[in-house]
């Protein structure tokens, strides 16, 4: 899937650095993202608000033109917004104050890469874990599943079978790639042409195969070995950021 990121800065300049960062950070994530950005709170509330447009997270400058983006994100959240929401400040002191809007992360100026790749890891997996994916299964029914009791992907008889957590399994119909895409980045993984694995629910890897928390052994095809084990690896590196 692709992520979308706004970025509302009272600096242009600053801005423009925050997402130069961003891409170093995702490139090495492989993850595919487009960020708006904007320098106040009207033209964000403008964006959030209309109907064909969604950010997956918000940074959002405590102070914005002169106003109290505090505020502006707590108004946003009374009117529904539920998406990961960052804070950038050079004010230590108003940290307290941001958490009344429920931010996933507070960061000061400058800002470090290492610090925004945190709040990135923090915001991403907050986002992962209240998303749904709407399946349309094999009867032509629709069930709406949290992403986070997805357990694993597999094809068979060119169906889809979703393994979930609780030990069901929903029949979805259409390619496994297509599927794949809507899945958040970084933590599902194409392991196999036939197999889709859930990188929270992996225990451990061994050659050519990961094994679930429940016992499942997944099969992970030779070519992609290698880069199967540097996914995982990254995925865990970010679970400690978290």
């Amino acid at each position: 899937m692709v992520y979308h990121i706004a970025v509302c800065e009272n600096d242009p300049n600053c801005a423009v650095q925050l997402q130069k960062m961003m891409e170093e950070i995702l490139a090495g994530r492989r993850m595919a993202f487009s960020c708006d950005r904007y320098t106040a709170c009207e033209q964000l509330e403008a964006a959030v608000m209309s109907p064909g447009t969604q950010h997956h997270i918000l940074f959002l400058d405590t102070v914005l033109d002169g106003k109290d983006g505090v505020a502006f994100a707590e108004k946003l959240r009374d009117s529904g917004l539920r998406s990961p929401i960052v804070f950038i400040s050079s004010d230590e002191k108003s940290a307290l104050a941001a958490y009344a809007a429920a931010p996933v992360h507070y960061l000061l100026r400058p800002v470090r890469k290492q610090e925004l790749h945190t709040a990135l890891c923090r915001a991403f997996r907050q986002y992962e874990d209240g998303s749904v994916c709407i399946i349309e299964t094999a009867g032509r029914g629709i069930t709406v599943l949290a992403v986070c009791d997805i357990f694993y992907l597999e094809v068979f008889n060119k169906m889809i079978l979703v393994h979930c957590r609780d030990g069901g399994t929903l029949t979805a119909a259409g390619p496994l790639t297509d599927f794949f895409r809507r899945l958040p980045a970084g933590r599902f993984y194409a392991c196999h042409r036939c197999y889709v694995v859930n990188f929270s629910c992996v225990r451990r890897l061994r050659r050519n195969e990961f094994v679930l928390e429940d016992g499942s052994v997944i099969p992970v095809a030779r070519r992609r070995y290698q880069d199967a084990l540097c996914a995982w690896k990254n995925y865990l590196e970010e679970e400690k950021m978290i």
